[in-house]
This record gives C-alpha cells, structure tokens and sequence, in this order.
C-alpha cells in the first residue's frame, strides 16, 4: 500500500501547488491556449520581496526560499494576472509549477488576438529583448539605476559598455565623438543646446534619472534607423505606460564635501525666478536697444543709452551653499472605457545643487600663464512629462510630451601673472539656461492582408531646443599697479533657438498569423521619414572703453563702482566726452540661421532561415537619405548685407546587412555591415567668431565643410546563461572619409579653433563584458557581478595639401577619445530583507582633450577612478530608503600637456568632491 501512495503523493504535489512541501520554488509560464512560453514575465512572491522574470525559455526559480507559506503572482502584458496561493515551503525536493495565463480578448471571434507593450524596466526583460533583437546593442534599465547613485541619464550611461560621458553630458561610444551618435527621446530624435560650440549630442546631464525607463544604444545600423550615425543610436525611453493605478513620490536630499555650508558667491541681484532655473528678465539684452538704428546711429559702435540702460550687475553676495535637493511625483492609471484602453501617466522632477571648485591652469600659449582660483556653481533642474495612450486590441495611438530645462549659474575668480608681462586677476559672471520640449502623436494598427496582414506604425513630432546666456561678463584687472587698474572687460548677450518638425510612416508584413511567433518568421518592411530643422543663433558682445579726453581715474574704481551708469559718456561722440564709450565688438557680434531639410526612404527585410541544419538570422536593406543643408551667416552686424552662405545638398544611399547564428537558444554570433554619414553641425558651417572666456580661445566655423562618410564592421558573440546575465565579446572596425575634426589655426591676437575634413580617420577596437549572478556559492549567492571593459585606438591621418594652413602632426588619435574604459559593479541583493548594497567603480584612461598649434602642446586628460557606493532598504508602507556616496576618491580632475623640449606639466587642476545623498521614496 505505502509503494502505492507514494507516488500518487508525489502525482498529487506536482499537479497542484497547495500544501507543497519545496525549499525552493521553480516552474514555467506559459499560454494557456497555445501552450507558448512566454518571456519575460514578471514572478513575484507577494509581499516578500522576491521576484524574477521568466528566461528564454519561460522558466523562473526562487531557490533557498525560507519556511513558510507563500503567494504567488504572475504576469504579462497582454494576458490576466494569475495568483496561485497558499504555497507552503518547507525542507524538501523544489517543486515545478506550470502556470498559465490567459490572454485578453480583443475581438469577439474565434481568432484570438494577443495585445499590450512589453515591459522593458527590468534587468531581465532588457536582457531578453537584447537577445532577440537583430542588430548590436546594448542597455540600462530603469531597476539598474535605481540601484545606483546616478542622478541623470548622462550619469547612467556611463555603466553602458563602450560608452564614456564627457564634461558630464556628452557621450562617445566607442572611443568616437559625440558628433557621430544620434539621441532620440521616445522615438523623437534630438538637438543639442550649447551656445558657444555646437555639440550634436543631446546634453543627456538634462533628463532626471526618475523619469527614465530605460536607455538603450544600438550599435549597428538597420535600414529604418537614421543614417547619420557610426558610433551608436542612443534611445532614452521615459515612464512607461501603467498596466493599473499608481502613483510614485521621492525626496532626496544631501551635501557636498568642500561645498555644503560652505560661504558660496551668488549674483547680488538676483531674480525673483532664478530658484526656477528661469530668468526673470534682469539680464535681458534690451528690446528697443537691438533696434540698428539706434546701436548703429551714424555707424557709430559706440552707444551710451544702451550701457546707462543696463543694470550694475558686476558684484557678488556669499551666503552658506544650500545641502543638494530633489524631489519627484507621478502617477498614472489604466481606464476601461467604451470598450477602448485609456492610459495615462504624468510626472514632474526639481532638483537644485551648489558647489565649489577649486582650480588652477599652467599654460604655455605664448607666454606661461600660471594661475588659480574657485567656481561657484550652482545648478536647477526642471523635468516633466504628460503621456496619454488609446488602445483597443491591436490598434494603438499615442500622445508624449516630455518638457526639460537645466539652468547653470557660475562665478569665477582667478588670479594668476603671465611671467613675461604682468600679474593679473579676473571674474567671469554666467547664467545658462537650456529647455527642451518635445511632443510626438504616434499610432500602431493591425491592417487586414494576406498571412499574417500588415503593421503600420506612423509618427507626427514637434520640438523645440532654446538655449539663452543672457549678460555674461568678464572683468580683469592688472594688479601690478596700486590700486589695481582694469584690463579688460566684456558683456555677452547670446541666443539659440531651434525648432523641428517631422513625420514618418513604417508598414511591416509577415506571411504567418501567430503573433507569438511572429518576430521569428520573415516579415518586410519599408517606410519614409522627413525631418526639418530651423536654428537661428543671435550674439551680442559689448566692452567699456577709455574716452580720449578721460584722465584715467576711473579705470581704478573697484567692480562695484567701476560701471555704474553715471560714469559712461552722455554722448556718443568719443571726441567730446570724458568718461567711459560703451563699444560694440563687431568681431563677436554675429548671426546666423539655418535650415535642415532630411526626406528618407527604406525598404528591408528580416529573415530567419536555416543552413546545413544551423538556424540563422538574416537582416538588410538599404535606405536613401536626401540632405539639403544651408547657412546664413552675418559675421558683422555691421554690414548686415554681407552675408556667408554655406550649402551641402546631397543623396547618399546607404546599405546595411546584419546576419546573426543562433548557435543555441541562449548564444548568439552577430556579424554586420553598414554604411553611415556625418554632416556638419549648423555651427560648425557659419564663420561667426565666438570666444571662451574660460579658455580665452576663439574659435570660428568653416563654410566649406563637406559631410563625412563611415563605412563600419561589426562582430559580436554573446552567451545568456540565465536571467539578465550575459557574457559578451565584441569588435568593431570603422573606416572615415573626410572626417570632420577640430583643428587650431594661429592667428595675430590669439589661436581660434576650427573645424575641418580630414582625408581619412580610422577606428577600430573591442568590447568584453559580463553580468553574472555569484550563486554557485552559498557565500556568494547574493552577489551579482557587472563588468565591462573596452579598448580603442583610432588614427587620424591629415594631408597638409587639403589643410596647408593647420601646423599640426600628420597623425594622431581622435578628439576626445579614451583608449580605454572599465566600469565593474558588485551588486549585493537579500530578497528576505529586502536589502540591496552596490558597489560601482568607473576609469577612463587618457584621452586628447584639447588640440593646439604645435603636438607637443597638445592636452591630455588623465585617467581618473570614480568610486560609488549605494544602498537601498525597503521600508514599511510601501517605502523605500537609498543612501549614496558618491565619488568616494575624489581625485582631482588632472589635464596635461608637454613643453617644446617634450617634459611633461600640470595644465589644469580641478578639484573634485564627494557627494553624500538620502533618498526617500514610495509607490502606493
């Protein structure tokens, strides 16, 4: 009898999950009709905060689960939740359970029809969605950041392997610039919002981490991507749409070593919205006085209504610097009504910083200058977005709106001597205000057709990138004399705003009407896109002069009195007044607007097929891009009718092919080709003069540039052993002509940097990484480790016949580029207490930060290691605590150059801080 009900126990126990004796807990999800698995499902022990998602093949595990009775919760967009309860584990063999779910219904028919948007927040479900994807890629998950200290989407990037985040927001991927990698924010490809020098990337230090659900970098091209990029497509997705009702709030506060307390300098006259980020109107360039007949009156530059018109803004107030804030709020929800889906989620950000650097630069760009001081920085941020969706069934349409905005108030004072000449000090006094905002109408619908039907995605996007640095001013004075005298001055008034417009259509069709397997089986594509682009950029630069008939005096008045308005001319004619003239600087007093208009078409396929019983993965096309760039450019005000025009009107057709074995369910071997360009930014085609008062540069764009054209290799091989783990290798070989580079051309008062083509550059290296949970180990078996390691060289190669007036080596690497990055993370996670403790480390090695005259001036940035430490504890009522440090080295920032006899120095040193941060947070 007991060899009987023995195994009808044992039937009994794998048939039904109540009463089930397991210490541990493992099983498979599938549909309950086609018997499918599915993956990427969400598992969670319910109020004990264990959870997982399914693999590859549909399956999960709890293992070393604790005695005790358990619920569990099941589910997948598109399907019904599914609870199974009173699951009691105690010592004994783990028990399988199959759980099924049932998908929604969207047609009353016999056909069933599976909707919904894939969940792509978690580890797991981007790890799988990587696997399953037809190209090179890679990705950060909103749960990833959450995990770490990083407070914005260009912080977050840098975990990404390949990728490396200069000044904080600029991001090259595979040792190549910026100007090569295209951002898009939910579909909606970007501007950037930098006024002195034209970057291409989206400054990515502008999108808070809260508002993230994930970031992903595609590294290899396919036909319905945008042709113009050779390093990576870097897609930012923000909060996803709910499945149900939620709301979510945090709070975060912290200091600042060195800074926090600390007496910090701010504007004495401060506008009642700069805690916004927004200017209150008190640094406006005024209205009636940008009228030319009146700074223009009888050619005079000279214009004392506009310098008495001007507030005294040149003295300073220091008060202790506030601790480091932020907080968010959103919340969303999921409405049945009419039959119909509504969605909707909302979300607002604000968060403000202050801190102070110590710096000090050594020089050699003709005389040695050797100085040093502090900049007071303070930074606030403004993120929110409002998306709403409609769905029934397959049809879907969509509304985003993403809003941000990150102003920067700096105050410098630096002290120094140029050994040959004189000892001096200066004061530069900035307020930087960028915004973005971007909306996107967007639909996805199910058309009736032969085999499986067609897909037709479209798109219609708006948005605007405004940039504004109203009043910049510098003042230096020599301080040789007693008292000291003024030296130079200048007041900047600068404008950038850009508008873009756009709108596209895809239409996919596949043989099969399994939607399950759909994206296993033939499907092709084509669609059209058209973009445009309209920038207009406006400067104004001013400077106080001796009159001739002045005795000098007031050169000697202190900032605080040396403008006031009383002490400028009441005239303008130089001859008869006796005080300071208000100068226009023509040279710097440029304008320019331009124009980009892309039309795009493509047609590909993607293409499962089996050779010699292997499984293999085809995907290729081609896509034809029709570019007609201009410029107009007015380099003197002036002479406003004296124009420059730049123009590049050009059809390139560029192909693409990428082939993947899937060598096993969990491995891939991806090898790809792809021919891609890069054209010139809009201000790097007008010769407007611009000058940074931070490196006394100038620098000056080039009419005449042509755009670039990449062809680019790839090859990966990767391995999926279980559940967001992964180990990868990957090279990667690009090959540029007429590259667009920086170049420095000498000239009489100073060096003034430039752009130029190159007639070839190259690039080539490789990626390693691995994400590996430590569980073979009891000690180990919390411990997830992330490592990732990438080698780069790349050679640029000048002919001195294209670009006779550049004194520069034939050969070097490129701008900007790190030989080397690592980043290693150690992630510890307790689902009993539901503790997590991480620990992220980050190193960049050396890269050419800045080109100079000759190649033993140029500068180098040196390696620098950044260590973080964060931790996370969820808390009672739904809450959750995190505590971050970070930079715990706080090595300083370290620049180098070398002397004409090659001994190497310091060039610049800036001192660097750790940061100290409490989080609170909850969903309810």
């Amino acid at each position: 009898m007991r060899r009987l009900l023995a195994p009808v126990a044992a039937a009994c126990l794998l048939a039904a999950p109540l009463n089930a004796l397991a210490d541990g807990l493992k099983g498979l999800v599938r549909d309950r009709d086609s018997k499918a698995e599915l993956i990427g499902a969400d598992v969670v022990l319910v109020g004990t905060g264990h959870k997982t998602s399914t693999d590859i093949k549909g399956r999960f595990e709890f293992p070393d689960l604790a005695p005790g009775t358990y619920e569990l919760r099941a589910t997948y967009l598109g399907y019904n939740t599914r609870f199974l309860g009173n699951i009691r584990v105690v010592p004994g063999p783990p028990l399988e359970l199959a759980v099924e779910l049932e998908s929604f219904k969207a047609y009353e028919t016999d056909e069933m029809v599976v909707s919904g948007t894939r969940v792509l927040s978690t580890d797991s479900a981007l790890m799988i969605n990587r696997q399953q994807a037809s190209v090179i890629g890679d990705a950060i998950s909103a749960a990833q950041i959450s995990r770490s200290p990083d407070g914005n989407s260009g912080d977050a990037l840098k975990r990404v392997p390949g990728l490396t985040v200069n000044d904080g927001k600029y991001v090259f991927v595979r040792g190549i610039g910026d100007r090569y990698n295209v951002t898009e924010v939910n579909g909606v490809q970007m501007s950037g919002t930098n006024v002195d020098r034209d970057r291409k990337s989206f400054n990515f230090d502008m999108v808070p981490a809260n508002l993230l659900a994930n970031i992903t970098v595609i590294k290899q091209a396919t036909p319905d991507l945008p042709g113009d990029f050779a390093g990576g497509l870097v897609r930012i997705n923000t909060l996803e749409f709910p499945e149900g009702p939620t709301t979510a709030a945090g709070y975060t506060i912290g200091a600042i070593s060195g800074s926090t307390g600390s007496t910090l300098q701010y504007d004495a006259m401060e506008g009642d919205t700069d805690w916004l980020g927004i200017d209150d109107g008190g640094r406006d360039f005024p209205d009636a006085l940008r009228d030319s007949s009146v700074v223009y009156q009888n050619l005079s530059l000279r214009n004392p209504y506009l310098a008495r018109a001007l507030p005294n803004r040149w003295t300073t107030e220091g008060r202790p610097a506030p601790p480091r804030m932020s907080f968010n709020l959103s919340h969303g929800n999921k409405l049945r009504l009419l039959g119909i889906d509504v969605g909707f989620m909302g979300a607002a950000s604000y968060g403000d910083k202050a801190d102070i650097e110590g710096e000090s630069e050594n020089r050699f760009d003709g005389n040695q200058i050797e100085a040093g001081g502090t900049t007071h920085h303070t930074q606030t941020s403004l993120g929110g977005l409002a998306n709403l969706f409609l769905r029934s069934g397959r049809q879907r349409i969509g509304f985003t709106n993403l809003y941000n905005r990150t102003t920067d108030s700096q105050i410098t004072f630096m002290s120094g001597a140029e050994l040959a000449q004189k000892n001096f000090e200066w004061r530069t006094m900035s307020w930087h205000e960028r915004y973005q905002f971007v909306d996107k109408l967007d639909g996805s619908h199910h058309l009736p057709g032969p085999g499986g039907g067609f897909e037709l995605d479209w798109q219609v996007s708006y948005g605007e990138s405004h940039a504004i640095e109203p009043d910049r001013r510098y003042l230096a004075y020599n301080i040789d004399f007693e008292p000291k005298v003024m030296d130079e001055n200048m007041r900047t008034w600068t404008w950038l705003d850009e508008t873009r417009r756009g709108h596209g259509v895809d239409l996919a069709w596949s043989p099969t009407k399994d939607d399950l397997a759909r994206e296993h089986n033939l499907e092709i594509k084509a669609g059209y896109k058209h973009d445009r682009r309209e920038r207009v950029f406006d400067a104004e630069s001013w400077y106080t002069l001796q009159a001739r008939r002045t005795d000098g005096a007031l050169a000697f008045l202190p900032p605080d009195s040396i403008f006031l308005p009383e002490n400028y001319n009441e005239v303008s004619d130089p001859r008869l007044g006796t005080k300071w003239e208000f100068v226009q600087d023509t040279a710097l007093s440029g304008t320019y607007v331009g124009t980009h208009d892309l039309d795009a078409w493509y047609a590909m396929v993607d293409l499962p097929f089996s050779f010699r019983q292997e499984d293999l993965r085809l995907t290729g096309g081609a896509r034809v891009e029709e570019s007609d760039q201009v410029v107009y450019s007015v380099q003197n005000k002036l002479f406003p009718d004296a124009q420059d025009t730049a123009r590049i009107d050009k059809r390139d057709v560029l192909p693409s092919v990428a082939l993947t074995w899937l060598y096993d369910e969990v491995t891939n071997v991806r090898v790809g080709y792809y021919e891609s360009v890069n054209r010139p930014e809009f201000r790097e085609l007008a010769p407007v003069l611009r000058r940074d008062y931070r490196t006394f540069e100038n620098m000056r764009g080039n009419p005449n540039l042509k755009r670039a054209r990449i062809r680019n290799y790839d090859l990966r091989v990767e391995h999926f052993p279980g559940p967001g783990q992964v180990l990868a290798a990957s090279a990667f070989y690009k090959r540029m002509a007429d590259a667009i580079e920086d170049t420095l051309k000498p000239e009489a008062e100073r060096p003034t940097a430039s752009f130029s083509n190159t007639p070839e550059a190259l690039n080539w290296g490789f990626e390693l990484e691995v994400v590996r949970k430590l569980d073979r180990f009891a000690l180990t078996r919390h411990l997830t480790l992330a490592a990732n390691y990438t080698r780069v060289w790349s050679e640029v190669i000048f002919d001195n016949q294209r670009t006779p007036d550049v004194v520069e080596q034939n050969k070097r690497q490129l701008q900007g580029q790190a030989p080397w990055s690592l980043n290693v993370s150690l992630q510890w996670e307790n689902p009993g207490t539901q503790t997590n403790l991480g620990l992220l480390a980050n190193r960049v090695g050396r890269r050419l930060d800045k080109l100079a005259e000759y190649m033993h001036a140029y500068v180098y940035l040196e390696p620098r290691t950044r260590l973080d430490l964060v931790g996370t504890q969820q808390l009672p009522w739904s809450l959750k605590m995190k505590v971050a440090v970070t930079d715990i080295l706080a090595k300083p920032t370290i620049k180098t150059s070398s002397t004409e006899e090659g001994e190497q120095y310091t060039y610049s040193d800036v001192s660097e801080s750790t940061s100290y941060a409490l989080s609170i947070s909850g969903k309810f």
